[in-house]
């Protein structure tokens, strides 16, 4: 399920937001959770928090009231096993368009030592942020795939990212990140 957040709703933390997703989601399917248990798993660690506080702000308290009506328990997930949910709400990423361009980054990838040194992390060391999809190295940031482009493409990357849209620095900054 996703929703675009309003203006208001913008300006919302993080931790807003995640409480917001869940009581829309409540919501939505009430009809099938009223009189059932069921489990909220997050990978929002202040879901829990903000839920078991005494002195809540009114947005909160009120988004509060409306989930005891629900018989429910919330589970914390890290972020890194909740990989394939954030893939649902992720826009594809338009910058890597044409076969060639994702072959030279592979083979760049492949040539350039420091990206060899983070996929040998791969398998060793299971806090590794860093994981191979078709033959890409990516590094999970903040809920996000980002690729790891090798030093000798970074300038064609963000000329492409530019150029795509005509954006100001700023925005073209934005988009590579």
């Amino acid at each position: 399920m996703s929703k675009k957040t309003t203006p208001a709703e913008e300006k919302y933390s993080s931790y807003e937001l995640e409480v917001l997703a869940v009581v829309n989601a409540l919501r939505k399917f009430r009809t099938y959770l009223m009189g059932n248990h069921f489990k909220i798993i997050t990978d929002c660690s202040a879901f829990q928090r903000t839920m078991d506080k005494k002195d809540l702000v009114t947005r909160i308290a009120r988004w509060a009231l409306l989930l005891e009506e629900f018989d429910y328990e919330i589970v914390h997930r890290s972020g890194q096993r909740m990989q394939h949910v954030d893939a649902l709400s992720r826009y594809p990423v338009a910058i890597i368009t044409s076969d060639t361009l994702t072959a030279r980054l592979k083979r760049a990838q492949q040539e350039d030592e420091y990206t060899q040194s983070l996929r040998s992390m791969i398998g060793s060391n299971n806090d590794s942020d860093f994981f191979d999809k078709n033959e890409i190295l990516y590094k999970y940031v903040d809920g996000r795939e980002l690729i790891v482009v090798p030093r000798d493409m970074q300038t064609e990357i963000i000329k492409l990212a530019h150029e795509k849209g005509h954006f100001s620095a700023a925005k073209t900054e934005g988009v590579v990140k």
